[in-house]
C-alpha cells in the first residue's frame, strides 16, 4: 500500500469527519502532514493545505486559515489547476469571516457557472448578500442552487434552511416557516439535525411565538450541554438565545421562572462554556467565543435578577455576582493575552508571515513560489509548537466572595450594564450583601447627561445638580446614604467606567466624596489578586518632560486630523514638590524624561509618578500613548508596551490626561493605561478620566502625597486632597471638572516608607559604630576596674 494511497484515504476521512467530529478530522490532517514529511509533494499536499485552511476557518482562527490557504495556492497552480475554483470558494469563505463581503463576492463571481463548484459559489454568494442585508440577491442565488442537478438531501435541506433564515430576516415569517417545513428533518444526521431544529425555533421566536419556540428548543438544552462535536460558537449562541427567551417569558409571566432548575441550568452552561474556551488555542477564536459568552451571561444574569425565586439569600446573590465576575474575567483574560501577544514569541512569526506573503505576491517564478509556500508552512508549524511551550502568565480570576462580604468598614459595588440598558448591582462587604436590578434605562441618560456637563464645562455653568444627583444616588446605590460605610470600592461596567461617583450630591447638597472615600477596581478577582502582590522597596521615580509649546498628534482614521495638546506649565513644579514627600527619589526632568529612562527605572521603583501628556482616544484609529521628551526617539510609550513589561510598583500615579479611559466596546470594557499597569504587576494606579486641568492637578497631587506621607490609605489620601482643594479653591474652580478627574484603582493600602540602600547602609554603619564604641568603653572600664 503506497504512501500516496494512504494519504488519499486520510484526506477522504478528513472530509467525512469535518461536519461530525473536528477532533478526528484534525487527527487525520496531522497524519496526512506526517505522511508527506520527507516525501516529494504531490497534488495531495495542496489538498492537505487547503483542508487545513478550511478547518481553521471552521474553528474561527481566520488568521491561520488565511495563511494556510496562501501556502496552498502555488501547489494548486502547479498540480491541480482544475481545483482552483475550490480554492476561490475557500478564499471567499475566509473573506466572509473577516466581514470583507465585497472581496467575498469578487472572488466568487470569478468562478464560472460551468464549474463543478458552482453549488458552493451560489451558497457563499447567498451568505455574503445576507450579511450585506441584500436579501433579494440572497434569495436569487439560493433559487439558483435549487435548479442545480444531483443535489443531496443534506444540500437541499440547507438551501431551504437558508431561504427560511433569509425570509425571517426580511420579516416574512409566513414564508420563512413554509420554507423550513420543506427541510426533511427525518433525513438529517448529527449536527445538521440539531442546527436545523434550533434555526426553526429562532424563526418562531422572532415571529413572536415565544412559547412555541421554547417548546422546540428546550429539548435541545441537554444536547448543547453534552454534545462534544458542536462548534463552541454554536453552543454559546444557543444558550444566549435560550436565556433571552427565558427572560422574555419571565417578564411576560412573573411566575414562569420560579423553578429552581433555572439556577442549575446556568451553572451547567457556565461550566460548559469554561470548558469549551479552555480548548481554544487561537487568540482570534477565543475572542470571538468570548463575545458570544458575554451575550449568554448578559441574559443569564438578567434572568436570575428578574425571576421570582423567593427571598434573595446570600447563595442566590453570590450566584449572580459570580456570573458578573465571569464576564469581567473573560474581558481581562482576553485583553491581557491579546496585548501581551503583541511582543510574545508569536510576534516574530507574524512579522515573518508579512515578509513571506509579500514575496509570494511579487514572485512570478513557480519554483520560488513553492519554496515560499513551504516556508509559510514551516513557520506555521513552528508557531503552533512554540505556542504550546510559551504561555502567558496564567490568570485565575475567581474571587473568594465570602472574604469580601466579611471585610469590615468597606462595601464593594459591582455593576453590570445589560445590552438592553438595564443595570444589575450587587453590593458585598461590611458583613452584608445587597442586590438591585434596574429595568428602566433612564439611569443611563442621567449618567450620560452628568458626564456631558463635566466634560463640556464652561465657567458659566457652575455646579447645580442636586436633584438629578440625588436621583442617581438612589438609583446607583442599593442602600441609603445614611448607611454608607467608611469606604466604597466601585467595580464599574459600561458607561460607569467613565463616571466618578464622588461627584454625586445628596439631597442636602453634600458630595458623596464627603461621606466616604471611594476607590475603584476592574473586578473583585483582580482586586484580590493585586492585594496579594508583594510590597516593593527601593527609590521612587518622578518623571516630568518639558512641553514648552503645543504638541500635535495625527489621528490614524479615515479623515486624518490633528489632536492638539497644550503646553504644560505646572508639571515640573508638581514633580519637584512631590519629590520632597518621597525618600531619596529619582527626579527625571526635561531631556532626562525619556522613554528609555522610564523603562530603566520603573522596574525597580516602588512609586512611579508621571507628570506629562497622555492620549487615550475612544477612536480606534489612534494608538493610546504617554508622551515623554519630544527631542528623543522614541518619544512616547504605547499601551501595548506597558502590558508587556514587568512594572511591579506599589503605586503608579499618572498625572496626565485620560489615563483611565480609552476605546470602549460593549462587553470589552475600557482599554486604558490603568488596566495596562495593573496587568504589568502594579498594585495600584492613580489615573485620570478626562483632560485634567494642569494647575488644579498640581495642587491636588501635592496634597495627595502629603496625606500619603502622614500614613493615610491611598483612597483616603486622594479624598482628603480633593476636600482640601474644595475648601481652598475660588467658587468658579470648584466644579468637578477641576478636581474629580483622578480616581484611585486597585490596592488602597497605605504606602509604607521605602528606604534606599544608602539609608540602610547608614543605619547599619551607625549601629556598627555604636556597638564598636560600646565595646571599646566597656573594655576600658573592665581594665580600669580589674581586680
Amino acid at each position: 500500500m503506497t504512501v500516496e494511497f494512504i494519504l488519499s484515504i486520510s484526506i477522504c476521512l478528513i472530509n467525512i469527519f469535518f461536519q461530525s467530529n473536528l477532533a478526528k478530522s484534525q487527527s487525520y490532517l496531522d497524519t496526512a502532514v506526517l505522511l508527506q514529511t520527507g516525501q516529494e509533494k504531490t497534488n495531495n499536499w495542496a489538498r492537505v493545505l487547503n483542508l487545513q485552511a478550511i478547518l481553521y476557518s471552521y474553528l474561527g482562527d481566520v488568521q491561520r486559515s488565511r495563511l494556510f490557504l496562501k501556502a496552498a495556492k502555488p501547489y494548486l497552480e502547479r498540480d491541480w489547476k482544475d481545483k482552483m475554483d475550490y480554492y476561490k470558494v475557500a478564499e471567499a469563505n475566509i473573506f466572509r469571516e473577516f466581514d470583507n463581503y465585497s472581496s467575498t463576492i469578487e472572488a466568487l463571481l470569478a468562478i464560472p457557472d460551468s464549474s463543478s463548484y458552482v453549488f458552493y459559489k451560489y451558497s457563499q454568494l447567498a451568505q455574503a448578500y445576507i450579511s450585506l442585508e441584500e436579501y433579494d440577491s440572497a434569495i436569487y442565488y439560493l433559487s439558483q442552487q435549487l435548479k442545480l442537478p444531483r443535489r443531496s438531501t443534506s444540500e437541499n435541506n440547507w438551501i431551504f434552511a437558508n431561504m427560511a433564515i433569509t425570509y425571517e430576516l426580511m420579516g416574512d415569517f409566513k414564508r420563512a416557516i413554509s420554507r423550513y417545513n420543506q427541510v426533511k428533518l427525518d433525513d438529517c444526521e448529527g449536527q445538521d439535525s440539531i442546527l436545523h431544529v434550533n434555526n426553526m425555533s429562532n424563526i418562531f421566536f422572532n415571529a413572536g411565538e415565544t412559547e412555541k419556540s421554547m417548546d422546540i428548543c428546550t429539548p435541545l438544552v441537554d444536547i448543547f450541554l453534552q454534545n462534544q462535536d458542536l462548534k463552541p460558537y454554536d453552543v454559546a449562541y444557543f444558550f444566549a438565545n435560550y436565556f433571552n427567551r427565558l427572560r422574555i417569558l419571565g417578564q411576560r409571566d412573573s411566575g414562569s421562572l420560579s423553578e429552581p432548575n433555572v439556577v442549575e441550568i446556568v451553572e451547567l452552561v457556565d461550566a460548559r462554556l469554561r470548558g469549551l474556551r479552555s480548548k481554544l488555542v487561537s487568540a482570534d477564536s477565543r475572542k470571538k467565543f468570548s463575545a458570544k459568552c458575554r451575550s449568554f451571561y448578559d441574559n443569564a444574569i438578567a434572568v436570575l435578577s428578574e425571576s421570582n425565586l423567593g427571598e434573595l439569600n446570600f447563595t442566590y446573590i453570590r450566584d449572580i455576582l459570580q456570573y458578573i465576575e465571569a464576564t469581567k474575567a473573560l474581558v481581562l483574560q482576553e485583553e491581557f493575552a491579546e496585548k501581551r501577544a503583541e511582543v510574545s514569541p508569536k510576534l516574530k512569526y507574524r512579522l515573518r508571515y508579512e515578509e513571506l506573503e509579500k514575496i509570494l505576491q511579487d514572485e512570478s517564478d513557480i519554483d520560488s513560489r513553492l519554496a515560499t509556500s513551504d516556508s509559510i508552512f514551516y513557520w506555521l508549524q513552528k508557531e503552533e509548537k512554540d505556542s504550546l511551550v510559551y504561555q502567558n502568565e496564567p490568570m485565575t480570576l475567581i474571587p473568594n466572595i465570602k472574604s469580601f462580604v466579611n471585610e469590615p468598614d468597606v462595601v464593594y459595588l459591582n455593576y453590570f450594564q445589560h445590552a438592553d440598558g438595564s443595570l444589575t448591582i450587587v453590593a458585598v462587604g461590611d458583613g452584608k450583601t445587597n442586590f438591585k436590578h434596574i429595568t428602566d434605562p433612564a439611569w443611563y441618560d442621567l449618567v450620560d447627561d452628568r458626564l456631558g456637563r463635566i466634560l463640556n464645562y464652561s465657567g458659566a455653568n457652575l455646579e447645580r445638580n442636586i436633584s438629578s444627583d440625588s436621583l442617581l444616588i438612589s438609583l446607583l446605590l442599593p442602600f441609603s446614604v445614611l448607611s454608607l460605610p467608611e469606604r466604597l470600592v466601585i467595580i464599574p461596567d459600561g458607561i460607569l467606567a467613565y463616571f466618578p461617583f464622588e461627584i454625586l450630591k445628596d439631597t442636602g447638597g453634600k458630595y458623596l466624596l464627603e461621606h466616604c472615600s471611594i476607590g475603584y477596581s476592574f473586578s473583585l478577582a483582580m482586586h484580590e489578586r493585586v492585594s496579594q502582590y508583594p510590597v516593593r522597596k527601593g527609590r521612587p521615580l518622578v518623571i516630568a518632560p518639558h512641553f514648552e509649546g503645543d504638541v500635535f498628534l495625527t489621528m490614524r482614521s479615515v479623515n486624518e486630523r490633528n489632536v492638539r495638546l497644550s503646553a504644560l506649565k505646572y508639571n515640573r513644579e508638581e514633580a519637584s514638590d512631590i519629590l520632597s514627600f518621597l525618600n531619596n527619589g529619582h527626579l527625571l526632568l526635561d531631556g532626562n524624561a525619556t522613554v528609555s529612562n522610564f523603562f530603566a527605572y520603573c522596574k525597580n521603583s516602588p512609586v512611579i509618578h508621571i507628570a506629562t501628556h497622555a492620549f487615550a482616544s475612544e477612536d480606534e484609529g489612534q494608538r493610546a500613548q504617554i508622551l515623554f521628551d519630544q527631542s528623543a526617539e522614541p518619544n512616547a510609550v504605547y499601551l501595548s508596551e506597558i502590558y508587556n513589561h514587568k512594572i511591579p510598583a506599589n503605586m503608579v500615579v499618572m498625572s496626565a490626561c485620560q489615563t483611565a479611559v480609552g476605546h470602549y466596546e460593549p462587553g470589552e470594557g475600557v482599554m486604558s493605561f490603568a488596566r495596562a499597569f495593573t496587568a504589568a504587576g502594579s498594585k495600584s494606579v492613580i489615573a485620570s478620566l478626562w483632560a485634567v486641568n494642569d494647575q488644579s492637578t498640581a495642587e491636588i497631587m501635592t496634597d495627595f502625597y502629603r496625606h500619603l506621607k502622614n500614613g493615610l490609605r491611598k483612597d483616603m489620601a486622594l479624598r482628603q486632597a480633593k476636600i482640601d482643594y474644595l475648601d481652598q479653591a475660588n467658587p468658579e474652580f470648584r466644579d468637578p471638572y477641576f478636581w474629580a478627574g483622578f480616581i484611585a484603582i486597585g490596592d488602597m493600602s497605605a504606602i509604607s516608607k521605602s528606604y534606599s540602600p544608602i539609608f540602610w547602609f547608614s543605619i547599619f554603619s551607625s549601629v556598627t559604630l555604636l556597638m564598636g564604641l560600646g565595646y571599646f568603653y566597656d573594655s576600658r572600664y573592665r581594665r580600669n576596674h580589674k581586680g
